[in-house]
């Protein structure tokens, strides 16, 4: 996926490139996708009237070569690096390394994933306790909430009964005091 290429031939230096799935965003710290790309070339999103000449210039220059079939081209593209280095971040549970040109947020690894200060780490150890923690937490807050829902359900089936044997209760009177 072309993200450095699309970076570099757009000249985008003031605004972030990223791959999000399917798609490639330019966007700001902000917002991730002020522009969107489709891997068919399309541009899913883009405003006409940004406050800024540097998005004005890409939606400009991205539009003529939607239509050309260009975009779709540099989509495609497989980027080309210079000298890389190891990050370490999780994903589903693992802790996997990844590659980059450069540490650091707000720069993306060559598969054009975001690197965020809290989420890649220069090394495997940093990554993993990183990992377990996050894990720790979610279990903790999981089993809260399991806990509380639990106490919430209890307390609506004490409601309930009490209700069932009130309903019980005068069914039976109205029966014998016929």
């Amino acid at each position: 996926m072309g993200v450095k290429t699309i970076k570099d031939h757009y000249r985008i230096f003031g605004h972030i490139v990223q791959r999000v799935g399917d798609t490639i965003c330019i966007g700001s710290p902000y917002i991730h996708n002020l522009i969107v790309i489709s891997s068919e070339g399309k541009l899913l999103k883009v405003d006409n009237g940004y406050h800024n000449a540097d998005l004005n210039r890409y939606a400009e220059e991205l539009r003529a070569d939607e239509k050309s079939g260009e975009l779709k081209a540099w989509f495609h593209v497989r980027d080309t690096f210079g000298p890389l280095i190891y990050v370490y971040t999780s994903d589903k549970g693992r802790v996997i390394r990844k590659e980059c040109e450069e540490f650091g947020w707000p720069n993306t690894t060559t598969d054009g994933m975001i690197m965020y200060e809290n989420s890649h780490f220069l090394t495997y150890d940093e990554a993993l306790k990183d990992l377990l923690n996050d894990t720790r937490l979610h279990v903790k807050y999981t089993a809260e909430s399991f806990s509380e829902s639990v106490r919430d359900a209890i307390r609506t089936i004490g409601r309930r009964t009490g209700r069932l044997f009130t309903a019980t209760w005068y069914y039976i009177l109205a029966r014998v005091t016929r």
